[in-house]
């Protein structure tokens, strides 16, 4: 899953930090997912 999210930035060229902004997460937390760091925790919160 990391590797696809990966490809999908880069094809996008977009940065790390350009999707932790996005995502509200610090740029260490995008590539701990991209390179499939298994103590990453991914949670979601529904905005109001």
């Amino acid at each position: 899953m990391g590797e696809q999210i990966m490809l999908a930035r880069k094809c996008r060229h977009l940065s790390m930090q350009d999707i932790a902004d996005r995502a509200t997460v610090t740029r260490l937390t995008v590539s701990k997912v991209e390179y499939g760091d298994p103590t990453v925790s991914m949670g979601f919160t529904k905005k109001s």
